[in-house]
């Protein structure tokens, strides 16, 4: 991802975008379970790594960012690509494993 973001610097910031660490998508499917089942959502705290994590990037999301690219391991067996667009709340799934795409919202 690292390669990625260097090669493509210009074009991920003309689109407003940005590439993320396998680590990201890791850290949310374990807070996953908390966040469901909690009733108020806006009172989830993100935790220290998180929080870390975000405030290290050189832009912000949502004002310099509108969709984060992040690899995922699905169901422990193959990877997967995320397309996440933070202004219509959207998860793009990219398996090359499936015939068509998938959007969760």
């Amino acid at each position: 991802m690292s390669l990625l973001s260097r090669r493509l610097t210009t074009t991920l910031e003309n689109h407003r975008s940005a590439f993320v660490d396998p680590w990201f998508t890791s850290h949310l499917q374990a807070k996953f379970r908390a966040f469901n089942a909690a009733k108020v959502k806006s009172r989830v705290r993100w935790s220290e790594d998180m929080q870390r994590f975000i405030k290290g990037s050189k832009t912000e999301w949502f004002k310099d960012i509108d969709t984060i690219y992040a690899p995922m391991i699905w169901n422990d067996c193959h990877w997967v690509g995320l397309s996440i667009n933070l202004g219509i709340w959207s998860v793009e799934i990219l398996d090359p494993n499936q015939t068509s795409t998938t959007t969760l919202r």
